[in-house]
């Protein structure tokens, strides 16, 4: 069985605080309701997913609302890890789990159906989806991500996963060091190895030799799934984001009427 963990631990930046007053991305107001709700939306309305839990920590405001019946687990750290493994721990009945950030309003049940089946296909430790510029571009025109240049071509990642229950628990210690370390180029380098690096700023370096690098790094089996989907790459970081995803919602809900 496949469960799913919203992580809802994030807090907003100074732009999107003085924009929506939350303090809380999770609780971040996107046409009438809390951008959590879209999250939780997507990933009930997928078919493959049994149990969800989301995600907090204990002090977050997320934490003392209902949300329509979805199960809460607390952890008192309060990065996205430590979300992760207090997920991976409150599921009792999956073997996979989907991991889903809780600021993806425009996430859609499709999305997730299609990768979660590449993803069990794949049957790894370890799912990441990315996603081809072309396509986030065609779908979001002008929408700001970052992406890098590989061999395959240009690519964001996405903003789910799909990984081992056992895996997340048994793991932990080292997923939290790999995340520690992220933004040091250097212990980073150290990591990769530095040839694979120079091929990553050369955009030289292709996505299987990547991924075979971060299994490494990581101890286990890593599949990488790209999506054809432009909504699993888009997340809300910015005001400008905020603004594309109230146009399309309220577009959606137009069309709806």
């Amino acid at each position: 069985m496949v469960g799913a963990v919203i992580i809802a631990g994030g807090r907003t930046d100074q732009e999107l605080f003085d924009k929506t007053g939350a303090r809380e991305k999770a609780l971040i107001p996107i046409c009438g309701r809390p951008m959590l709700d879209y999250a939780i939306e997507a990933v009930t309305s997928c078919r493959a997913i049994g149990e969800i839990v989301v995600a907090c920590p204990a002090d977050f405001e997320v934490a003392k609302r209902d949300w329509a019946g979805i199960r809460l687990t607390m952890t008192d750290g309060h990065s996205p890890i430590d979300s992760i493994v207090a997920g991976a721990q409150a599921l009792t009945k999956a073997d996979k789990m989907l991991i889903c950030a809780c600021d993806v309003p425009l996430l859609t049940p499709e999305a997730v159906e299609q990768f979660v089946a590449e993803g069990l296909e794949a049957d790894a430790d370890c799912c990441y989806p990315i996603v081809e510029e072309r396509i986030v571009e065609a779908e979001f025109p002008g929408c700001s991500r970052t992406y890098a240049q590989f061999r395959d071509g240009r690519f964001t990642s996405g903003n789910i996963a799909l990984v081992a229950r056992s895996f997340a628990i048994d793991h932990r210690d080292r997923i939290h060091q790999i995340y520690r370390v992220r933004k040091s180029k250097v212990k980073l380098a150290a990591m990769l190895g530095p040839m694979t690096v120079v091929q990553l700023l050369l955009g030289t370096a292709s996505v299987a030799r990547v991924a075979d690098r971060a299994a490494k790094m990581l101890d286990c089996s890593l599949a990488v799934v790209q999506c054809r989907h432009a909504e699993i790459a888009f997340d809300v970081d910015k005001p400008s984001d905020l603004e594309l995803a109230e146009q399309i919602l309220s577009e959606h809900a137009c069309s709806c009427a």
